[in-house]
């Protein structure tokens, strides 16, 4: 079986929801991701751009994305990876942002370079971010860092849902939390396994 991937730009974020629930109900997707290239270039042609970046096969949707990098001890030998991201990122036209956490927790007693408190803290003030991403291989070794609780995820689906941030999670090793994945599915975004 071929794969085919192409990169479409100027997608609205209503065209991209409803690209992927008739690719992940069809068993014809190929001729879906024609259409969708071919509907992309009309909908650029006619101006209303919205870049969008295909990540491994997962449409990737904003004009700002503010990216959330783990850059703990278990993330090593993942550079290479990490910028082959950027570069497809940078390519389809999405400003990028962002800033490093010690860990992907989600806790409101954690230590404040995990990964809530590194993006509230990096959300003031910029009210143009509309995605984030966050890369991490998603491994439990610390519970300051890498420990969620359940007001944490509170106050991250509040946060998204407030400023209508898209959540998207690149995972190199590990799944991240269920209830991590929920948020982002919830918000519009995803995970997208980074090869």
């Amino acid at each position: 079986m071929q794969e085919l991937q192409f990169k479409a730009d100027g997608l609205t974020e209503e065209d991209v929801r409803r690209w992927k629930r008739l690719t992940q109900t069809s068993v014809i997707a190929g001729p879906i991701l024609w259409w969708t290239g071919i509907f992309a270039v009309a909908v650029y042609s006619l101006g209303t751009l919205t870049p969008v970046a295909l990540i491994n096969g997962e449409a990737v949707i904003s004009k700002k994305l503010y990216i959330i990098r783990d850059i703990s001890g278990s993330m090593g030998g993942t550079e290479q990876r990490l910028q082959r991201l950027l570069a497809q990122l940078k390519e389809s036209g999405v400003v990028l942002d962002g800033r490093t956490a010690d860990g992907f927790g989600v806790s409101t007693t954690g230590n404040s370079r995990n990964l809530l408190n590194q993006l509230k803290e990096g959300l003031k003030g910029d009210s143009n971010v509309d995605a984030v991403y966050v890369f991490s291989d998603f491994t439990y070794i610390d519970e300051p860092i890498d420990g969620s609780n359940d007001a944490g995820y509170k106050q991250l689906r509040q946060l998204l849902r407030d400023r209508g941030i898209c959540l998207y999670l690149g995972t190199v090793r590990a799944q991240p939390p269920k209830k991590m994945v929920d948020i982002a599915e919830q918000s519009g975004g995803g995970m997208i396994e980074s090869k």
